[in-house]
């Protein structure tokens, strides 16, 4: 896992980042469709361009891991972003 779900959470952030909606929801867990559609994902969506690197695992804990990432957006200074993916870490 510690492998797999950075890699998974940039082909996440890429497809978001060059406005693939459909394909970043499309790595969303079944759990997390069944509070959010696709059409309501794509609304949460801002239009404002921006760009991340230095994406790190901040924290494991039992099935869960945390990650984070420098976001920045146009005229905006770097912001720190955390992602957390749940996964079977057995």
């Amino acid at each position: 896992p510690t492998v797999a779900v950075p890699i998974t959470a940039a082909r996440y952030l890429k497809a978001l980042h060059s406005g693939d909606i459909a394909s970043a929801y499309a790595l969303f867990s079944d759990a997390a469709k069944k509070h959010c559609t696709l059409e309501e994902f794509k609304a949460s969506r801002g239009v404002s361009a921006w760009t991340w690197s230095n994406l790190r695992i901040e924290r494991i804990e039992e099935n869960v891991i945390l990650l984070a990432y420098d976001l920045t957006s146009a005229g905006s200074p770097p912001r720190d972003r955390a992602w957390r993916r749940r996964t079977s870490l057995s």
